[in-house]
């Protein structure tokens, strides 16, 4: 089995949440990755006509609640939030700036 991890951090001296998400592990996952990624329609947000890679879409889905909470209470602290990420990570990085953008959690500053 190929796991996806999230680790959430928090720099107290330079008032920072960084969210790092891990990357591909192993060649049968890029495989998979490659294979199973056909473009499905984004339905998180109301962009019409928005389409998505469904691997890395569907894998953010998995975090997307927790990294929310998550993001909210940086927000109320008034941190910055850093996501980040590797190869897959980096996919899924783009998707949780993205969805925290259109939630308005943040400003995208």
């Amino acid at each position: 089995m190929n796991f996806i991890n999230a680790v959430i951090l928090l720099d107290k001296a330079n008032k920072e949440f960084i969210v790092a998400f891990s990357g591909t592990k192993n060649p049968a996952q890029l495989g998979n990755e490659i294979l199973n990624n056909p473009n499905v329609d984004y339905d998180m947000h109301d962009i019409e006509g928005s389409r998505v890679l469904k691997y890395f879409y569907n894998h953010y889905q998995a975090f997307s609640d927790w990294i929310e909470d998550e993001v909210r209470e940086a927000a109320k602290k008034n941190y910055k939030v850093v996501f980040t990420g590797h190869s897959l990570g980096g996919a899924l990085a783009v998707h949780a700036a993205t969805d925290m953008y259109l939630e308005k959690l943040r400003t995208g500053s």
